[in-house]
């Protein structure tokens, strides 16, 4: 669902004509900058937007607090009644927004970090902090090892390359799970 299309556009308005024909529709211009009057959006993108509203909203049911004044049984009742709303929005969110937010979270995904592909040479790669081996058992078995943990095999898949997709997987998890989001102060 994503697009080359850039992500917003403005039309362009560069005579009086078409200054005074959206006029018309009330559309008024900035003066400093006769292209920014109406400011369009990707459709998916906005789609996507969608989708965050809908679970903003749930995020508000779901996490809202009763007043302190209140009695235990009216706070059961309201956390209630707020669970209650946050699974109906859910049920109402657009199918069509769902997708195209997770469409551009995954795209975002891809964008933002990639950790570079084990090269293996026949059985074994090798990387900056270890190595993987695939290996097999005596039913045929695959499985693979890390070099950190030498006597730990992982096992049972049923061909080679399942096998390395699943070291690969390893590897990723391991190098991704050092990474932080954003700044740090340390």
């Amino acid at each position: 669902m994503t697009s080359e299309a850039p992500e917003r556009i403005w039309p362009q308005c560069d005579t009086k004509n078409h200054i005074a024909e959206l006029a018309e529709l009330g559309v008024k211009p900035v003066p400093e900058v006769k292209s920014s009057f109406v400011e369009y959006i990707r459709h998916d993108l906005h789609l996507a937007a969608v989708a965050e509203a809908y679970e903003a909203a749930i995020d508000l049911c779901e996490n809202a607090t009763p007043s302190p004044e209140w009695g235990d049984d009216t706070k059961s009742t309201y956390l209630f009644a707020g669970q209650d709303l946050a699974r109906s929005i859910r049920k109402a969110a657009p199918a069509d927004a769902l997708t195209a937010r997770e469409a551009r979270d995954k795209q975002v995904r891809e964008d933002a970090l990639r950790v570079k592909p084990l090269v293996w040479s026949g059985r074994g790669a090798f990387c900056d902090f270890g190595a993987w081996q695939i290996v097999t058992d005596d039913d045929e078995d695959f499985g693979y090892r890390f070099s950190g943990s030498p006597n730990v095999v992982f096992w049972h898949w049923k061909t080679e390359e399942e096998a390395k997709a699943a070291a690969q997987a390893d590897y990723e998890r391991r190098i991704l799970s050092a990474l932080i989001e954003g700044e740090t102060d340390e």
